[in-house]
C-alpha cells in the first residue's frame, strides 16, 4: 500500500489535534511511502512504511508497532541513525501548505532530529 507520511520536529510544529489549526508541518517533510504489515501477532502488529528504491526522496524507514488499542511504539531511520517515534496519527484529510493529502501519518520524532542537520 502507498501512502504518505510527514515527520514533525522541532519547537514550531505540532501534531495535531484538529486537523487545520496550527501544526506548522512541512510540505519538504513529505515523503511518500510503500507501506506493509511485517508482523501479525495476536496482541500486536507491525508496519513497516519506507521510501522506494527508486525514490529521489532521502531513504527513510519506519516501523510502527500496534496493538488493539492503537499505536504502541515506533521508529525512524533515515541517515543510518535511529529515531524513537514519539507520537503517530493518522488523518484522512490533512492540509500541510499549499497541499491537502489524504491518508496521511504524523510522525513526531525527538527534536534532536533537526539539529542533526538532515536534508529531506
Amino acid at each position: 500500500m502507498k501512502h504518505r507520511v510527514v515527520l514533525c520536529y522541532g519547537d514550531g510544529e505540532h501534531v495535531p489535534v484538529l486537523a487545520a489549526i496550527g501544526h506548522n508541518l512541512k510540505e519538504k517533510n513529505v515523503f511518500l511511502c510503500d507501506s506493509k504489515k511485517i508482523v501479525n501477532g495476536e496482541e500486536y502488529f507491525v508496519v513497516c512504511s519506507k521510501t522506494p528504491e527508486d525514490s529521489e526522496q532521502k531513504d527513510m524507514k519506519l516501523l510502527i508497532t500496534y496493538s488493539k488499542a492503537g499505536f504502541v511504539r515506533g521508529f525512524l531511520y533515515i541517515d543510518e541513525k535511529e529515531y524513537p517515534v514519539l507520537d503517530y496519527n493518522v488523518y484522512e484529510s490533512l492540509q500541510i501548505e499549499k497541499y491537502c493529502y489524504g491518508n496521511i501519518a504524523v510522525v513526531r520524532v525527538p527534536d534532536e532530529f533537526e539539529k542533526g542537520n538532515h536534508i529531506l
